[in-house]
């Protein structure tokens, strides 16, 4: 879409667009004309915030393993973050791709033992590593795009919790 803005003003420019799709590709450039001629901004490129996860259930509960499933957003994927005793409260950073390990504390530490264990498209994970008898909250993140564009969906994550048995 091509948008036209007039005046005379210098510095930085924005517009607001609004009712653009959810986790989609957007490429944008800018210019500027004047009596000397026309400038151009280099390409840009953004994904937009993706829909949310929904509905984080349990299954296959062992003493030192579960598996978390999970309703995808639309997206390119989820990161899921796990923490014991206490809820997920850190959120994942757009533009980095945590490493993630289903090996609980493997993974990427977001802060306070709150590690990711799964950063993929799919709709479940079974992680190992855990203590019996321990409470782990799970938060999962939905996520669009890859590299330094990666953007994920920061506030509302899915969440559960669920007790490794004795």
């Amino acid at each position: 879409n091509s948008l036209v803005e007039g005046g005379t003003a210098t510095g930085t420019f924005s517009h607001v667009r609004i009712a653009m799709p959810s986790a989609s590709g957007i490429y944008f450039r800018g210019w500027a004309s004047n009596s000397v001629g026309i400038a151009y901004s280099p390409d840009g490129y953004f994904f937009t915030e993706p829909g949310a996860a929904s509905s984080v259930t349990f299954a296959n509960i062992g003493t030192d393993s579960v598996e978390i499933r999970w309703f995808s957003g639309a997206g390119t994927g989820a990161l899921v973050v796990v923490r014991a005793s206490s809820p997920v409260a850190a959120v994942p950073t757009d533009g980095v791709l945590h490493t993630a390990d289903s090996v609980f504390a493997n993974g990427e530490d977001l802060g306070t033992s709150q590690y990711v264990v799964y950063r993929a498209v799919g709709t479940n994970v079974t992680i190992s590593g855990l203590a019996a008898t321990t409470t782990y909250h799970a938060a999962v993140y939905t996520y669009a795009g890859t590299g330094t564009v990666i953007n994920y969906r920061q506030n509302l994550p899915a969440t559960g919790s669920v007790t490794t048995a004795a």
